[in-house]
């Protein structure tokens, strides 16, 4: 079956850590097996994976022959996924779009991501993120987080056919970007030095990325269709194989991120858009306070 050619070149982007081979492996061969033609695939690795305190061993022949291997001395953490594409492609208008090396991805996410940059070239383009206008602990998700369904519907978290703007995207259900989005590549030190302000920031690519951009006047935006991920295999050594531990860095990481002013504005909350939700999120506001009181200053022990 012949491929969908674009005229846009088209440049896939990822890494992976000493551990990962068999499932880069895998989503290598998802990429492969992508409906359109994409013209390069870009593997980058440091010398040693700095969270693991591991050395990269050889790279087996199948991951060789379905990549390009950008070998670099510092690891940039997930962020590193990254580097090859920026550092070896120039063209403005290059399509980049990065994934993760532990998801399956169906065989249209390229061509459905491109399909909509061609409409909309000057946006970032992802298939899930979040509104944390009003926090993480309400924030609106949309994709292929499962459970999250009726939480949407009711937070009002709504796409139309122009997109939805989002704060931050998540980076396993592939991101599209244009190369032109980024500075030169003499000029990729202020991005490249983000992951280094502590080790919550090292950790959160998406962050770093999304708050970036967003600095940069880029908006972010999700649509209707993108195809979902058809499997993500999480090893405990994932950031997100702890869902509790990986909140409270991805909290802590935007208060750092705050500090170096990024992150300082957000797109209206799901919640605000819904009238209904909001109301009922006053109420519950309400009784919480009236909760705190009553146990605060109502129900302290008897003394004796």
């Amino acid at each position: 079956m012949s491929k969908i050619k674009f005229n846009e070149r088209i440049v896939v982007t990822c890494t992976t850590l000493p551990n990962r081979y068999p499932s880069l492996l895998r989503t290598l061969k998802a990429m492969h097996n992508q409906d359109c033609h994409i013209d390069q695939i870009y593997v980058t690795l440091p010398y040693k994976a700095k969270r693991l305190n591991q050395i990269y061993p050889p790279l087996p022949d199948d991951i060789k022959n379905l990549s390009t291997i950008i070998k670099i001395k510092k690891d940039y953490g997930p962020l590193t996924k990254m580097v090859g594409a920026l550092y070896h492609e120039q063209d403005k208008k290059t399509i980049i779009i990065s994934v993760d090396d532990d998801c399956l991805y169906p065989s249209n996410l390229v061509s459905s991501l491109v399909q909509l940059s061609l409409q909309h070239d000057d946006v970032a383009i992802c298939g899930t993120g979040a509104l944390i206008g009003r926090g993480l602990t309400m924030a609106s998700f949309h994709g292929t987080l499962k459970g999250f369904e009726m939480f949407n519907v009711l937070s009002g978290f709504r796409i139309t056919d122009e997109g939805r703007a989002i704060d931050v995207i998540h980076g396993f259900a592939g991101v599209l970007y244009r190369r032109g989005f980024f500075p030169k590549k003499e000029k990729l030190n202020h991005l490249l030095n983000l992951p280094f302000i502590d080790d919550n920031v090292f950790c959160h690519d998406d962050l770093i990325l999304s708050g970036y951009l967003r600095q940069q006047g880029i908006k972010l935006k999700t649509f209707k269709g993108i195809p979902l991920v058809e499997d993500c295999i999480k090893e405990s050594d994932a950031l997100s194989y702890n869902f509790s531990k990986m909140i409270e860095k991805f909290k802590r990481a935007i208060k750092s991120l705050q500090k170096h002013g990024y992150f300082l504005d957000f797109e209206p909350a799901g919640i605000d858009e819904n009238p209904f939700m909001k109301t009922i999120y006053f109420i519950f506001l309400i009784v919480i306070i009236i909760l705190f009181i009553y146990f605060m200053y109502f129900k302290q022990p008897y003394q004796t």
